[in-house]
């Protein structure tokens, strides 16, 4: 004689489900509020910073490298970038020489894209991605101006 045990494994899953659901409603509820979000080891100058954010397009460090290359041209070659959608980037493009020479840089605001022209060479790009912009960070090399969060650093190879 055959026995049917369908009964008792719904009844057990049952049971485990209102468990879990009763379990879940009881929890606290947090917003989804990022003002309520918690920014341990910031500064409070960096923390006024964490929503600014600059142009695409703009050179933050010409003070440091100077101006960018302009291109005698109607067309010139170049290196483009778009930005991801979730960060913002600075983009610093130098000669692979020995002098290593800022030829451009850049910000470029997340999720945008940015056309940087550049003569025929060859270069190294370097890659400066982060969220709200403080320009008065102290960075390497006595620059100022950086991210006050998720910074990271990456380059290409020339």
């Amino acid at each position: 004689m055959l026995r049917n045990n369908y009964g008792c494994g719904c009844f057990i899953l049952v049971a485990f489900a209102i468990v879990f659901c009763v379990t879940k409603c009881n929890e606290p509820q947090i917003e989804d509020d990022h003002s309520f979000e918690i920014q341990e080891g910031l500064s409070e100058e960096d923390k006024q910073c964490m929503d600014n954010t600059l142009t695409t397009g703009t050179a933050p460090y010409t003070k440091y490298y100077g101006k960018n290359y302009e291109c005698p041209y109607n067309q010139c070659s170049g290196i483009e970038v778009t930005a991801p959608k979730e960060s913002d980037i600075v983009v610093i493009i130098k000669e692979n020489n020995k002098d290593g020479k800022v030829i451009q840089h850049g910000y470029i605001g997340a999720g945008d894209s940015y056309f940087f022209p550049v003569p025929d060479g060859t270069y190294q790009t370097f890659f400066y991605y982060g969220k709200g912009w403080n320009p008065a960070k102290e960075m390497k090399d006595d620059i100022r101006g950086g991210f006050v969060k998720d910074e990271i650093f990456s380059k290409d190879n020339p």
